[in-house]
């Protein structure tokens, strides 16, 4: 089959201006005989209560470390927590204040030298009066020493369960429930430079996190886990989880290949599966964590080298039912690959690059399930990549509202698969199918190592920022359309028909969009074909209707508009077919031509809209032909030059005055 899907739409541009202006929930031991069911509900999270609101810490406060030292009781269930807040002042500041829930009761609050200061604790936010002013600039620290049984909110918090008769805690904070066990800036915008936990779990309970365990304490029946993690984090991706779990460790080692390109690497893999259940192993080719070997590899040559590999990578159970990218150490319910996937791509997108506000969420789980189909593409099991891909695309066509969420307290809303992962994950499709392979991959490295995104935060201005500078396009239209303003997708209709003339054969196919406004503006694949051959063009599609010619040196006998589902679109394209195209002079006739000061027009469709063109495609005349499909224009007093006749059916003919 010839195609020139290869070109990207840099290649149209010369023409045209560029648009210018699975989570899965099954259990992990599933029969090896068994075919696996891809998920039907994919929210990301389950939510479980409703969301709390933003964040009230100070804004004119840089978190620059959270050390948080945790004792977790399990008679009754209960959290003792001391919290040694660090920071700098960005503006001359009295009081610092941080996100909180009341559930935790403060006992005190001290300076570094152990000096108590006043504060107050209502509506979640610990207000502190500091000793002295601080001038911006300097640096802030307190510690807060604090108890209690914090509240399950937002999609989770800190949870107390059960697994197998064992006791398990874990915490999923994404995105307003970190204030529910420990005090900081429960807010995206704010990464701590680092952060250390110590974590005392009732033996035989193994307590894991983000980061490097750094020491473990005996403490008689109780062990105290020490981990450190020392890249920039989001509040809302430091975690814990404890269990009786077994634990298996891997190596990765960069592949040759990408060692060539990115320099080599051994990255310790942790893996913390519930005691007897064989996460690890798995027992279905499609699950298991140690899978995360054939993932690794995939994610590294599409999004470069892993952002945190001073430290590690692995997966922690716990019961939420879904699963969350916290950083370095991915919580998972369930051991399936693309799940698996999904996690690790977040490591990039979401973790490396978090989002500056929750209305950019796309920037996190878009990417994440672009890694997700991605691996599937190039793994063992490529019908799993068309089942997927039918799953989310069809999902894609159900999203409600803007891809940029408009309402960031309805946790349900936020975290819809339908918006902010599936269609979210067409958009990176369409840009693909835009700039071409070559562009696109390298789009996704840029990003992935945007030096002013990198280890921060990121707005959905910021990528469109990168992909304009590595295509070299003008990518607002786009954006508006399909992620910041615009709702919907194209619904097309085509008419095509043929005629053989000396060189072979010419096909004429009309595209019409026929859904309400607005009108989309994209490139479309148009394929003719007869049996085994088959002809692909790109046309730059911008109007509700328009005609294109394809040549051809074989009989047409169908015509298809993206076949391979570049864009998002309705999924029925309705196609009539015509025995022969006639030519454009049996539509269309004009005389005199060349004219002077008036032209006759009669076009074959009455009462058609017929416009006269100038060579910068804006009309210069526009009238509606009469019963019999005639009209005269005054053309008097244009420039002379070369001008279109077109109609509303999109037939055109050339005039010169």
């Amino acid at each position: 089959m010839r195609t020139r899907r290869a070109a990207s739409l840099a290649v149209l541009a010369a023409t045209v201006a560029c648009v210018a202006g699975v989570e899965a929930r099954q259990a992990a031991r599933i029969p090896a005989d068994k075919a696996v069911a891809w998920p039907a509900a994919e929210h990301k999270h389950a939510v479980r209560t409703s969301a709390l609101p933003g964040s009230r810490a100070s804004t004119s406060f840089d978190a620059v470390h959270y050390g948080l030292d945790f004792e977790i009781s399990l008679t009754p269930n209960y959290l003792l927590g001391v919290a040694v807040v660090t920071g700098r002042a960005l503006d001359s500041m009295s009081e610092l204040a941080l996100d909180l829930d009341e559930n935790m009761q403060v006992d005190s609050v001290t300076t570094a030298a152990g000096e108590h200061l006043t504060f107050s604790h209502a509506d979640q936010t610990l207000r502190i009066q500091l000793a002295t002013p601080a001038a911006a600039g300097e640096m802030v620290r307190v510690t807060v020493h604090y108890q209690g049984l914090p509240r399950e909110s937002g999609l989770a918090g800190f949870v107390f369960t059960e697994v197998s008769g064992n006791p398990a805690v874990w915490t999923l904070s994404e995105p307003y429930g970190a204030r529910t066990w420990w005090p900081g800036r429960d807010h995206p915008s704010d990464k701590a430079d680092s952060v250390s936990l110590a974590i005392t779990v009732p033996k035989p309970m193994t307590a894991a996190s983000n980061g490097l365990l750094i020491g473990t304490d005996d403490l008689g029946d109780r062990r105290r886990f020490r981990w450190e993690h020392s890249y920039p984090i989001a509040s809302y991706l430091v975690s814990i989880a404890a269990g009786v779990y077994d634990i298996n460790y891997q190596i990765y080692d960069r592949p040759p290949d990408l060692a060539h390109d990115l320099g080599p690497l051994s990255l310790p893999m942790e893996h913390y599966s519930y005691a007897g259940n064989g996460a690890f192993e798995g027992n279905h080719p499609q699950f298991g964590f140690r899978f995360i070997q054939d993932i690794f590899p995939v994610m590294e040559r599409w999004f470069g080298p892993y952002p945190f590999a001073r430290e590690k990578y692995g997966h922690a159970q716990f019961t939420y039912g879904g699963a969350m990218e916290h950083q370095t150490l991915s919580s998972m319910t369930t051991n399936y690959q693309g799940t698996m996937a999904h996690e690790l791509a977040h490591q990039w997108f979401g973790d490396k690059i978090s989002p500056g506000s929750w209305r950019d969420l796309w920037l996190n789980e878009g990417f994440a399930t672009f890694g997700e189909l991605a691996y599937w593409k190039e793994s063992a099991f490529p019908e799993v990549y068309q089942q997927v891909f039918d799953i989310y695309y069809n999902r894609a066509l159900e999203a409600q509202g803007t891809l940029v969420v408009q309402d960031t307290v309805d946790v349900t809303g936020m975290f819809a698969h339908s918006r902010v992962y599936s269609k979210g994950w067409m958009v990176l499709r369409m840009l693909r199918g835009m700039l071409g392979e070559f562009q696109f991959a390298a789009l996704m490295r840029a990003w992935a190592d945007d030096p002013q995104a990198g280890f921060g935060v990121a707005s959905t201005s910021d990528f469109q920022r990168v992909a304009e500078t590595v295509s070299g396009l003008d990518l607002g239209t786009f954006f508006r359309q399909w992620v910041t303003e615009g709702t919907g997708f194209p619904v097309y209709a085509i008419r095509w028909g043929k005629r053989a003339d000396v060189n072979g054969w010419v096909t004429e196919v009309t595209v019409e969009q026929t859904q309400p406004e607005p009108v989309f503006q994209m490139p479309l694949d148009l394929r003719v074909g007869s049996g085994s051959d088959s002809e692909n063009v790109i046309v730059f599609n911008q109007s509700r209707l328009a005609t294109y010619f394809v040549r051809t040196d074989f009989e047409p006998a169908t015509v298809e508009l993206d076949p391979e589902r570049w864009v998002l679109r309705a999924p029925e394209v309705l196609v009539t077919g015509l025995e022969s195209a006639p030519k454009p002079s049996e539509l269309l006739s004009v005389y005199p031509n060349p004219a002077r000061s008036r032209i006759h027009v009669h076009a074959a469709e009455p009462r058609s809209v017929i416009e006269l063109v100038d060579g910068l495609g804006r009309v210069i005349r526009r009238e509606r032909g009469n019963a019999s499909g005639q009209v005269q224009l005054d053309v008097s007093g244009l420039p002379p030059g070369v001008y279109a006749v077109r109609t509303s059916r999109g037939t055109r003919l050339f005039v010169h005055f």
